[in-house]
């Protein structure tokens, strides 16, 4: 009953090589996974954090001089609303957090109140709505900050995600070039066993 053993160490051979294409298969999925994780955070740093943090240093610029100019040329001031306002619009198409959202809308409604104080300072000006218009800066100032404190958090969690992703990913190849060896002694040892058996030729006596 050889050939039933032969056949018994060939299905034990099929089963091998069926099991490493499996481990193959999955880590491949699982790698590609990743792999797509991977380029979403970086494309969320650089569109949604290292823009954005462009973008706030574009408005700290232009805040800083309205500030100066709204007491020397207040139409040179407003004239500066609309490279403002560009900003926001970009600012407001990008992925915003919960935090994030809440100082944003209130840095919006800051710079909404600014400007009408300064169209008011334009039309009449006055000591106590100049004292308003500091104040607001201060707030806009304020808002600003802490939305870069944001982008910096953001930056360091989504980059901490990524090493673990990548981490993991080394693990997967790890395990997989384990079983691959495992399975690959396996099948030697089987393909071994196999010839080990099989009879030795034997010369026939008639023919001295």
């Amino acid at each position: 009953m050889k050939w039933t053993y032969q056949i018994a160490q060939k299905s034990k051979a099929a089963v091998a090589l069926g099991i490493i294409f499996f481990i193959m298969l999955i880590t491949n999925i699982i790698d590609k996974r990743h792999f797509s994780a991977l380029q979403k955070a970086f494309t969320t740093v650089y569109e949604d954090r290292l823009m954005v943090e462009n973008y706030i240093y574009k408005l700290s610029d232009l805040f800083n001089q309205k500030k100066i100019l709204i007491e020397k040329n207040g139409e040179l001031s407003i004239r500066l609303d609309s490279s403002i306002q560009q900003l926001i619009l970009k600012y407001g198409k990008t992925q915003l957090t919960a935090d994030e959202a809440v100082y944003f809308k209130r840095l919006k409604a800051d710079i909404q109140q600014l400007n009408m104080l300064e169209q008011e300072y334009i039309s009449s000006p006055e000591t106590g709505v100049i004292s308003s218009i500091e104040q607001h800066h201060k707030s806009i100032s304020t808002h600003l900050g802490l939305l870069s404190d944001i982008q910096l958090a953001e930056t360091r969690r989504i980059l901490k995600d990524s090493d673990q992703l990548i981490a993991s990913s080394n693990f997967n190849s790890y395990l997989e070039i384990s079983f691959l060896i495992v399975v690959g002694l396996l099948v030697q040892a089987l393909i071994y066993t196999s010839k080990s058996l099989k009879p030795r030729f034997r010369q026939n006596s008639q023919l001295n």
